[in-house]
């Protein structure tokens, strides 16, 4: 929902990982790469701690079971997250970046 992108391998389109370590398509990301792209996403990073923090906080003090937990609370929250992160404008996604490198 955030938006993150996968940084340990790179593989086409495939319809399970199975298909993708036979086929040979599988790679490991260059570090270099992964480096960039994890400086990039920094603030993306920085939002899932939060959200993490809050999916903790919540699940315990809501105090019911977890797949009900996910439904009335955590899915909503996540769209609510999705509509945060597509209404955001490319001068706001910017200024997240530069201030997670500062």
């Amino acid at each position: 929902m955030l938006g993150m992108r996968h940084t340990c391998c790179s593989y086409p389109w495939v319809r399970n990982l199975d298909d993708a370590l036979k086929g040979g398509v599988l790679r490991l990301m260059d570090p270099t790469e992964v480096e960039e792209i994890q400086e990039e996403e920094r603030y993306l990073a920085r939002r899932l701690e939060t959200l993490m923090e809050d999916f903790t906080k919540k699940l315990q003090e809501m105090k019911m079971p977890f797949s009900k937990f996910m439904e009335e609370y955590w899915w909503p929250r996540m769209q609510e997250v999705k509509k945060e992160r597509d209404d955001m404008s490319v001068d706001d996604l910017q200024a997240m970046r530069e201030s997670a490198l500062s």
